[in-house]
């Protein structure tokens, strides 16, 4: 067995050159995929950058990674349900771990079933009739439903190979495997999020659509089930909340019940918007269009050394379209969203500045100090685009402003003209001051101006659209180091993004895995959950 790193312009063809370098190459795989196209400022291709396993005879076998647990006998009369709370990535992958090993679960959904909630998504964009209960951000699938369905992640663990190979299984490309930065998109994480859902009801998970927890209910400073909207008590040992970071009303029940949780810094700021060819042109140059590239990608950072804060470009979706993702109708937020081709007119990108502690609390504030900062430049940016909207549409309404009248907005006469944009909600011509704190402006202004320098082009022909506030969870729900559970609470598991421990598609799923053989070891004494 060989393993070698292969740089190759992206025009060559692998396979016929490792059969031409390795004349003992019996098979291969790849093991990672990225692209490098640093150079093409100066005029050089873009080139591929492969981690390759090639097997030299039909004896070798390619290295598999197995997550190896002994099947539990699970006893309905004496052992309790896992109640999980929420549908998102990291609900869905805890009740399919705890699944395969014979655990059956109970998963309680405030949102809708799939093809609902994309319908009421639909009735919002279009007519701007919100349903609090069931959209971006809550439903079945998760946030991740309606988002460019990115997979990349910092997390370092050994899961991630089980999550890529689950959701392969669940209709992911297989190039999903080894591709640095690949993505679902949002029609094939619909699809992918459809098969899981369908696999754990087959497989004796119970699944409750329109179904809201109220409270969870404890004793003796331990959690021991949940309340529903409905009025019905559901009991059981062990309590996943895997809510999102947009479940505010979940935050304020932990709060309620004195649940150990702390503010945490997370970043807010706005989305940039191009012409999807202008930025092909802008970053591939002369071989923007090429099939094999795409649509082009770009990130960006800056650091303000006099304030110490950074900020950057998020969640960039090429070929995508920004979307109102309001969950309560006196607020509005943003997002972005791409399918799998990315081949829609336009690109955009978040750029947002850190937000810090010291920047909504002090040492007296609530644990959800940085939530009701968010929700009050939400309710601000709502004011503002109904204050200048002209009366007559429905649909939502999204202040914007030209990427010049930002830039130069010591001027006393801003331009109301706006450039198409790809949002399905009205943009209107706005004034951010009267959204953001003075930081987060004159931040974003310096990152973009110093972009503009090192990327001449980048700040023109633009539009923003604001505000992108719910980058990550605004709290951090403490829990234990080894057995996962809250520190003040026995029997409750927060996880995934909500809980301040993931921020994205496979750190959700993945921090799911590891709830799971939490409960898995100390709730039913399965103590194998290593991946070999």
């Amino acid at each position: 067995m060989i393993k070698t790193q292969i740089d190759l312009d992206f025009r060559e063809d692998l396979e016929r050159f490792l059969k031409k370098k390795y004349k003992e190459c019996y098979d291969f795989r790849i093991l990672s995929k990225a692209l490098d196209a640093r150079n093409i400022s100066k005029d050089r291709a873009p080139r591929f950058n492969y981690s390759v396993e090639i097997r030299t005879s039909a004896d070798e076998r390619f290295s598999c990674e197995k997550l190896q647990l002994a099947k539990i006998n699970f006893d309905p009369s004496r052992q309790q349900r896992p109640i999980i709370i929420g549908a998102g990535p990291a609900g869905l992958f805890a009740a399919l771990r705890l699944i395969e090993q014979g655990i059956p679960s109970i998963l309680f959904e405030r949102g809708e079933e799939l093809q609902k909630r994309i319908l009421s998504m639909a009735r919002y964009w279009r007519y701007g009739e919100l349903n609090p209960e069931s959209n971006v951000e809550y439903g079945a699938g998760g946030a991740g439903l309606f988002s460019d369905g990115k997979l990349f992640t910092r997390v370092k663990s050994p899961y991630i190979g089980y999550v890529l190979q689950k959701l392969v299984e669940f209709g992911a490309p297989p190039e999903t495997l080894y591709l640095k930065d690949a993505h679902l998109g949002s029609n094939l994480m619909r699809r992918i999020m459809q098969n899981l859902l369908s696999y754990l009801c087959q497989h004796q998970v119970e699944i409750h659509y329109n179904t809201k927890v109220k409270q969870i209910l404890t004793s003796d400073s331990r959690a021991i089930g949940v309340e529903c909207a409905d009025g019905k008590r559901h009991y059981s040992s062990a309590i996943i909340l895997a809510s999102g970071h947009s479940a505010r009303e979940i935050y304020e029940e932990l709060c309620h019940k004195e649940v150990a949780m702390k503010p945490k810094p997370f970043a807010i700021g706005v989305r940039i918007e191009h012409k999807r060819s202008y930025i092909d042109q802008l970053q591939l140059g002369r071989f923007a269009g090429d099939p094999r590239l795409g649509a082009a990608n770009y990130r960006f950072t800056h650091h303000c050394k006099q304030s110490g804060r950074g900020t950057y470009t998020f969640c960039m979706c090429p070929g995508g379209v920004i979307v109102p993702a309001a969950t309560s109708k006196a607020e509005l937020v943003i997002n972005g969203m791409s399918n799998q081709g990315r081949n829609g007119h336009f690109s955009n990108a978040a750029i947002v500045v850190a937000v810090k502690e010291s920047d909504f609390c002090d040492s007296s504030s609530s644990p959800l100090a940085g939530m009701l900062f968010q929700q009050k430049i939400e309710a601000e940016a709502f004011a503002t685009a109904h204050e200048f909207a002209p009366k007559a549409s429905s649909r939502p309404k999204i202040p914007g402003m030209s990427i010049e009248s930002f830039l130069h907005s010591s001027k006393k006469t801003k331009s109301r003209k706006l450039l198409p944009s790809s949002c399905p909600g009205e943009v209107v011509a706005s004034d951010f001051a009267t959204i953001f704190p003075p930081f987060v402006l004159s931040h974003l202004q310096k990152a973009l101006l110093e972009w503009e320098r090192i990327t001449p082009g980048f700040a023109k022909e633009a539009t923003l659209l604001a505000p992108e506030t719910r980058t990550s969870a605004p709290v951090t729900i403490i829990r234990h180091l080894e057995t996962l559970e809250s520190t003040s609470h026995q029997g409750l598991y927060p996880c995934g993004e909500g809980a301040g421990y993931a921020g994205g598609i496979t750190s959700a799923a993945v921090d799911g895995v590891n709830v799971a053989l939490s409960i898995l070891s100390k709730e039913f004494g399965c103590h194998s959950g290593d991946c070999k």
